[in-house]
């Protein structure tokens, strides 16, 4: 109902407003800024969008949602230490781009702040498919983590929304979005039958 989307919403917001407040998390989307202001926008959308879509989906522990701000607020910060060409540019086209999720891994591990497995496993599965086309690591099925997957939805819906302009990147979207939707749509249906014949 719409009232439930509207808490939700708010909820969502309220989450990834706390971790912007804290110094590792204003360290890191500084790292973030300085690479890209758009980088930074899309960052605080798909981390507030990973929440709401957690919620929705009945994940209310408090730490299952910090994982999946934390997350949606780290994705892209490997893009912050790919190599650049010698004009100092680097296209998201670019195949080191797809290193990306690897790099972003790397780099909050060596975080001195104790960033959660959880997290991490995010940043390196947030571009990965259940059919196992994604990237950097091929995964597939339920090699690829939960919270990954709304992350990475999160992320396709993001872009598709503020990129729509591009024509192939909205049609790459909306048809990873449209996998992602159909793999949680089966995840659900699955759920739901186990939990019918168990009663």
């Amino acid at each position: 109902s719409e009232p439930q989307v509207r808490q939700a919403v708010e909820a969502s917001k309220k989450v990834v407003g706390e971790f912007l407040k804290k110094p590792f998390a204003v360290n890191n989307i500084s790292a973030i800024a300085r690479y890209s202001k758009g980088t930074v926008d899309h960052s605080v959308n798909v981390s507030t969008l990973a929440v709401f879509l957690g919620l929705r989906l009945g994940y209310t522990h408090q730490l299952i949602l910090e994982n999946l701000a934390l997350g949606g607020l780290f994705h892209d910060i490997g893009k912050t230490v790919v190599p650049k060409s010698g004009d100092g540019l680097i296209s998201e086209d670019d195949p080191a781009m797809k290193e990306h999720p690897k790099l972003g891994k790397e780099l909050l591990e060596k975080s001195k702040d104790k960033i959660p497995n959880e997290v991490l496993m995010i940043v390196a599965q947030h571009h990965e498919f259940l059919d196992g086309t994604g990237y950097p690591a091929g995964l597939k099925g339920l090699a690829v983590y939960d919270l990954a997957r709304l992350v990475t939805i999160a992320n396709i819906y993001d872009n598709l929304v503020t990129e729509s302009k591009h024509e192939s990147i909205k049609d790459r979207a909306q048809e990873a979005l449209d996998r992602w939707t159909l793999s949680i749509l089966a995840n659900l249906i699955r759920r739901s039958l186990k939990r019918f014949s168990k009663s």
